[in-house]
């Protein structure tokens, strides 16, 4: 299934992925005066070469566990061979997200979307 994982586990891969992964060379966006005047940029944050982890943040990296790899054939296979659940999610998800829209939709012909837009965002951030 492809080559064997490195030692030191999981977050250890990843910690290295993390910790060597810098931004390409030259995509900086501030101009050469500009480094002057804001010292050295990071374009992706800590780990990225240019701002060094903490060891607190090692010691996190460690713990967790790696991203799960997205395989989009194994995916299908496995859902295809279920097309009941997916049918039933659907109908989930549909409902879920009808109701919401509903409920937009309404508000807005009522005249109530402004007042009740910050509502209809937190159920929507529930919904996500």
């Amino acid at each position: 299934r492809g080559a064997a994982p490195p030692a030191g586990g999981r977050g250890a891969r990843l910690a290295a992925r993390v910790a060597t992964t810098a931004p390409p060379a030259g995509t900086s966006t501030l101009d050469k005066d500009d480094g002057d005047k804001f010292g050295r940029q990071s374009s992706m944050g800590v780990g990225d070469g240019v701002v060094a982890m903490t060891e607190a943040q090692r010691k996190a990296l460690a713990r967790s566990d790696a991203p799960l790899d997205y395989a989009p054939a194994r995916a299908a296979a496995k859902y295809n061979r279920r097309p009941g659940e997916v049918a039933v999610r659907i109908a989930q998800i549909g409902s879920s997200l009808g109701g919401f829209i509903l409920d937009v939709l309404v508000d807005n012909s009522r005249g109530e979307f402004e007042k009740n837009a910050p509502k209809r965002a937190d159920q929507l951030r529930r919904k996500l």
